[in-house]
């Protein structure tokens, strides 16, 4: 049908949320670091990142020998859970002029390495000036889903606190090493690019998200701390709808710290994919 006459309403579609949560169609293979950056920074040149900071480290953080191998593998205690994640310091780091650092998030199903092989980022970023912390999502013990961020359609009781996880590595990251706390990024694909999202949604730890096929897979949110975005999405996205699905009427509503509600029908079916919490959302990518 003509764009002009309106599009048909999508019709009604197999339950497969967990598929659509695998790591999405790479609609933006050629997408690279440069042109994330550009955007995020309203076309600033990225190469300048180190010149803008405006404050020095003093003592220098340099920490181990982080002087050397410019990789830290680490782990931080969120509860009783051990969660580990990879920091990667650009090869101009001297402990002493704060660098901007990139989020890089892996899709459901997806490692620390996995995501970092497939997009390049971390080469890309340290020839910029930037920092990557990639952290590890987890799998429940049980074996009942793939390793996954805790976002709509992921959430059941008893969930782990992602958000508590990440803003907790930011902070132990940016006390620890000479990391600008004013200039960190969010980017991530599927999966990762909705915890990206919800990141924005719920903290202020942000300056800029990229989301890559799943910035639609999480409720727009209200009150946040005003982010600048950059949403990259295939049309013919076979997993993640582009237009979106049609939304149930117990998909759930921001609420006005920009979280989700439960739903309050007594009706509502649970979440295929957690037995509980939020069911799966899929909203459209363009506003109408």
């Amino acid at each position: 049908m003509d764009e002009s006459q309106g599009r048909p309403m999508a019709e009604p579609r197999p339950d497969h949320t967990g598929l659509r949560w695998v790591l999405a169609i790479m609609v933006a293979a050629a997408l690279t670091f440069t042109g994330i950056v550009v955007v995020l920074h309203g076309g600033a040149d990225p190469g300048s990142a180190l010149v803008r900071a405006s404050t020095r480290c003093s003592p220098p953080r340099l920490p181990g020998d982080v002087a050397t191998s410019k990789v830290v593998e680490g782990s931080v205690s969120v509860g009783d859970v051990i969660r580990t994640y990879r920091l990667t310091l650009p090869p101009a780091y001297d402990g002493v002029s704060p660098v901007p650092m990139v989020i890089l998030l892996h899709g459901t199903s997806g490692t620390v390495q996995s995501i970092e092989d497939y997009t390049a980022m971390v080469p890309a970023a340290g020839q910029r000036g930037y920092a990557v912390l990639t952290p590890q999502g987890l799998a429940p013990a049980d074996g009942s889903l793939p390793t996954h961020w805790t976002v709509p359609g992921f959430d059941a009781p008893g969930s782990p606190d992602d958000v508590a996880y990440v803003g907790g590595l930011v902070d132990t990251v940016t006390r620890a090493y000479c990391v600008d706390a004013s200039r960190v990024f969010a980017t991530g694909i599927s999966g990762g690019a909705a915890f990206a999202t919800v990141l924005a949604c719920k903290t202020d730890l942000l300056s800029g998200v990229a989301a890559v096929a799943g910035l639609n897979l999480v409720p727009p949110c209200q009150n946040a701390q005003p982010v600048s975005v950059l949403a990259i999405h295939g049309t013919d996205d076979s997993l993640v709808a582009y237009d979106g699905l049609e939304v149930p009427a117990t998909t759930p509503t921001p609420g006005d710290d920009g979280s989700s509600e439960q739903p309050t029908d007594p009706g509502a079916a649970p979440s295929a994919a957690t037995g509980g919490g939020t069911p799966f959302y899929n909203g459209a990518i363009a506003a109408d």
